[in-house]
């Protein structure tokens, strides 16, 4: 939990920036007041999660100035997810945790992905939509009405309300995609441009149609879109949590697992406290 001052303090849902010495964060997020204090959530419940940067990707990047960054909201505590592929550790952090997410790298040649990445159920599927008329389009506003109807029905951990993803809808740094069959819209799907690398957020699509796999098929012509170019060089799909068919589907499209850490770092009021806690919890 942040304490915000003066920081998107009129805003309580969308795509907050921050700002680290030479290159920005976007993190989608939901605000929530405790008492004097703010809440920022930003997570996987109800998405991928996910943030994105327009640091380049793979460039080492001064995690000490992250740090030091994050704690001007100031911070009782922060939990922060290292990009993957910068190669740096965390000093003076508590690992929590260890996850995997899923990446596909390019820029790919299509076809040879399509022959050599693909499984062969994969294949069949997408073959299958493309008998049927299936294309994708740039979602529409229609379409994010749509993509509600859908998101309300499911069970989520934490529900974003729906000025969050109009929110999300309009910025520079988000791209909604949809799948038409016959201008009926099938499955819509939510990506985080960033620099170099686009993060899959979350997707849904109408079960009804769910023989020729509409999330399949747009999820292989995203790999198309963003890496078939010299823009993006990573497809970042995002953990599966730890649920073995997301994992599976996510492999059938080509993508490896990549090894995440999860650190947390107390406000140095706190560190005192946390540390007499561990000491008590190791010392009964």
């Amino acid at each position: 939990y942040y304490a915000l001052q003066e920081i998107e303090k009129r805003v309580s849902v969308g795509l907050i920036t921050i700002q680290l010495e030479d290159f920005h964060v976007y993190i989608p997020f939901l605000k929530k007041k405790y008492g004097p204090f703010y809440g920022i959530y930003s997570g996987p419940d109800g998405s991928y999660g996910g943030f994105i940067t327009d640091m380049d990707t793979g460039v080492s990047g001064n995690l000490s100035a992250i740090k030091r960054a994050l704690l001007r909201f100031p911070a009782l505590h922060l939990t922060l997810i290292p990009h993957p592929l910068i190669k740096q550790q965390l000093q003076g952090m508590e690992l929590l945790a260890e996850e995997k997410t899923w990446i596909i790298r390019g820029p790919i040649d299509f076809e040879d992905y399509f022959k050599e990445k693909l499984s062969e159920r994969r294949k069949r599927g997408y073959r299958k939509a493309s008998k049927q008329k299936v294309v994708i389009r740039k979602a529409t506003e229609q379409d994010i009405a749509i993509f509600l109807e859908w998101y309300r029905k499911g069970k989520w951990v934490k529900f974003y309300p729906e000025p969050f993803w109009y929110r999300l809808y309009r910025s520079k740094r988000v791209e909604v995609l949809s799948v038409k069959r016959l201008n009926e819209t099938i499955a819509v799907a939510w990506f985080l441009l960033g620099k170099g690398e686009v993060f899959y957020f979350t997707g849904l699509f109408d079960r009804n149609y769910d023989d020729i796999s509409p999330m399949g098929f747009l999820l292989v012509e995203a790999v198309r879109k963003y890496l078939g170019n010299e823009k993006f060089n990573v497809l970042n799909l995002g953990s599966s949590l730890g649920i073995r068919g997301i994992e599976e589907f996510k492999r059938s499209l080509g993508a490896n697992p990549l090894p995440v850490k999860i650190y947390r770092m107390y406000h140095p009021i706190l560190n005192l406290f946390h540390t007499k806690r561990k000491s008590n919890l190791l010392n009964p």
